[in-house]
């Protein structure tokens, strides 16, 4: 004979009556009396005399709760079911409560997704320079002195110094000088092309690319820039001036007079770098490099040491140089020797300026480009730092407010036979789902915002998605936020217990 579903809906509600709570349990159990009930009732034995034996051969309410307390104590121990039975109930009380759980999801993300900004940010700048292979053995040498009652802190210096240098120590293995004249007209040495005004235009001498890494995409690296009248452009512009044709040995005319040849073309220079040029003529081109003139200084002088140097005992060798070669022309010009100069106040000396630190680190006169501070890194890295704070103390603030609910639910699972270390891993577990969730939904709004926070910051950086190290961070952030907050509020709702 086979159950109504009101005999189902009997059996249901008499054995949760009885004190079935536990949900792995009850269905299962349900399924099975009411199978043995419909044995009994085949038999002839009306429903209630059938379901009332079937509960008597389990124990009656006694023994019903003591299977209960027996399959709790079993799924304790069962890990892979636990972490389900975790998943599960966490899923199943941010379903219950989504008002709750939409605003401590959208509170934390929104944290999260400002944090995240803020850091690739200070990312980017602290990246600045890094891509060079050889840039933690480069530096720029800056000058400072005093003339006439004024100081001065430059990141020129002059002319003949790179050869100076690479002739007389041979701790340096090249040296290399950048030359800035302002803009150029620039335009195809053909009939009817029209001139087109470029600044990033820049001197640069035959070895630069021994000392930066700059990458040659098209030609010779180690000859293009040797001839005078030569150039090299950047894959921007060659696609600009010349389409789709092949740039290399194509004339370019700078200012309606010089011609020059394209002999290389290089990739287009990172945004992390403190220098950006497109087009680089051959120091050659430029009379003044021949310059030997050592009290003159219009040239940015950068050089390369060799692994293991030292700095500082490399850098003290530079007043012996300025002696060697500044003092003679000191004396030929003002008549005085340069101690006789430095007491009438007249001074000034060179030193060495790690290529790594420029960005952040220099605000010297002359600079190729405008720098930013280290002190925005130290500021936005406290903003970000609280930003987050913020949003994880509004996470448990919110989690610590339905301490009391939790708290009941506590005490019946703990009855039923719970351990405490399981309950503690639950609400480890919602914690950390949510925390997921939050860091999904960040993830999203960091992407939908990067477009407007670039045109804030002028900057073009974007989410690494590729970069391993980028979900490493996440996860592991996800995991400090969600076990901090669970442990929170966990402690929380086990002390309002007592």
């Amino acid at each position: 004979m086979t159950l109504t579903e009101e005999h189902i809906d009997y059996i249901i509600k008499d054995v949760r009556y009885r004190g079935i709570v536990y949900n792995e349990l009850d269905d299962e159990l349900i399924d099975h009396i009411c199978t043995l009930v419909e044995e009994k009732m085949a038999l002839d034995i009306r429903f209630i005399d059938a379901y009332d034996q079937v509960i008597k051969s389990f124990g009656a309410t006694k023994g019903i709760q003591q299977i209960q307390t027996q399959t709790i104590s079993i799924n304790n121990n069962n890990p892979k079911l636990m972490i389900k039975n975790y998943l599960k109930i966490a899923i199943r009380n941010l379903q219950k409560h989504k008002f709750y759980s939409a605003i401590n999801v959208v509170g934390l993300s929104i944290g999260i997704a400002c944090c995240m900004l803020i850091s690739l940010f200070i990312i980017d700048e602290l990246s600045y320079d890094k891509h060079h292979t050889n840039s933690e053995d480069v530096y720029r040498i800056r000058m400072e002195g005093s003339f006439g009652g004024n100081d001065f802190n430059m990141a020129v210096s002059p002319a003949p110094l790179a050869e100076a240098l690479m002739s007389d120590y041979p701790e340096v293995e090249a040296a290399t000088r950048f030359h800035t004249r302002g803009s150029y007209l620039i335009k195809k040495d053909l009939e009817g092309e029209v001139n087109i005004k470029e600044s990033l235009v820049i001197f640069a001498d035959k070895n630069v690319f021994e000392v930066f890494t700059i990458p040659v995409i098209q030609g010779n690296s180690k000859t293009a820039l040797v001839e005078p009248n030569t150039i090299v452009i950047s894959q921007k512009m060659a696609t600009k001036y010349f389409g789709d044709d092949d740039p290399i040995n194509q004339d370019l005319k700078l200012d309606n007079r010089t011609i020059y040849k394209v002999t290389a073309v290089f990739e287009d220079m990172p945004e992390n770098s403190h220098f950006h040029y497109d087009f680089m003529c051959s120091m050659a081109s430029d009379k003044q490099s021949e310059s030997t003139e050592w009290l003159s200084n219009n040239f940015h002088t950068y050089v390369l040491l060799k692994p293991g140097s030292d700095q500082i005992a490399f850098e003290a060798k530079f007043p012996a140089m300025l002696e060697k070669y500044a003092g003679p022309q000191a004396m030929q010009y003002m008549n005085k020797s340069l101690d006789q100069l430095r007491e009438g106040g007249i001074w000034f000396a060179f030193h060495l300026q790690p290529l790594t630190s420029i960005h952040l680190y220099s605000q010297l006169n002359i600079e190729l480009e405008p720098n930013s501070d280290i002190k925005y890194v130290y500021l936005f890295s406290i903003i970000a730092a609280f930003l987050l704070l913020i949003a994880c103390i509004n996470f448990m603030n919110l989690s610590t407010a339905r301490s009391a609910n939790r708290a009941k639910e506590v005490g019946v699972r703990k009855v039923l036979g719970s351990f405490r270390s399981h309950l503690i891993k639950q609400f480890l577990t919602e914690s950390i789902v949510l925390t997921v969730l939050s860091f999904v939904l960040a993830i999203g709004i960091a992407y939908l915002a990067m477009p407007l926070f670039n045109g804030i910051s002028g900057k073009s950086i974007t989410i690494p998605f590729e970069a391993m190290g980028f979900w490493l961070i996440c996860l592991s952030a996800v995991l400090s936020i969600g076990l901090l907050a669970g442990g929170c509020t966990t402690k929380c709702r086990f002390t309002k217990l007592g």
